[in-house]
């Protein structure tokens, strides 16, 4: 009886020490991510090292390799921080607005505002970015999905609102995904020029021309 009767605290003792020990390895893996950041700012993904994030944390890189298999993968976990923040800083810019046409618009203007400065803040990393291709890829890729779903949700809402009386429900994936081709178009030109080409009066046009097809 006695045996039956402490099992329960036994569990609850376990899964307290099982709580602290996710809680601080979640804090040592945003620690990392954010240490690592910082030298990814400075220096680049080609010229940052394992070994450089572990010095800025006063660690060995065996606790860097406990969490992470490289610094490939501390990089993405960095990039998945700022599509985080990106998206985070986008959705409360469009969740101010009250129509869907503003919400749209403050969509696209708050994008660009944030590529130009993730350009100012990543320097290196625009730099060499053709040298590290296939992770750029897998970042953009992610981050065009979110996109894509913001858009959508916003098209959802103009129809819902009765605002884009020109479209149905069953036109938003599609709408969606070109509205999003063409911005990774300008993501690319971007990227390959180092700066956000000058494009206010043509965004202005763009969007003329598509709140006109959607109204």
């Amino acid at each position: 009886m006695m045996y039956t009767k402490n099992r329960p605290k036994d569990n609850l003792s376990r899964m307290f020490n099982m709580t602290n020990k996710n809680n601080k390895n979640d804090r040592i893996k945003t620690d990392i991510v954010v240490k690592a950041r910082d030298l990814f700012k400075r220096f680049g993904l080609n010229k940052t090292t394992m070994e450089d994030i572990a010095q800025t944390m006063s660690k060995g890189k065996s606790t860097l390799y406990y969490y992470f298999t490289g610094k490939e993968e501390v990089f993405y976990a960095v990039a998945q921080k700022e599509i985080a923040d990106t998206f985070g800083s986008i959705m409360k810019e469009v969740e101010k607005q009250e129509s869907a046409q503003e919400r749209l618009r403050a969509f696209f203007l708050k994008r660009f505002d944030v590529l130009e400065e993730k350009l100012n803040t990543y320097p290196a990393m625009v730099r060499e970015q053709k040298k590290n291709i296939e992770i750029f890829h897998k970042i953009h890729l992610e981050f065009s999905s979110l996109e894509r779903n913001l858009i959508k949700e916003i098209l959802l809402y103009g129809i819902k609102s009765g605002e884009f009386k020109h479209i149905d429900k069953k036109d938003c994936d599609s709408l969606a995904i070109a509205a999003s081709t063409i911005l990774s178009g300008i993501d690319i030109y971007t990227f390959v020029e180092g700066n956000v080409p000058p494009i206010g009066d043509q965004l202005n046009i763009l969007f003329s021309i598509t709140m006109r097809g959607i109204k």
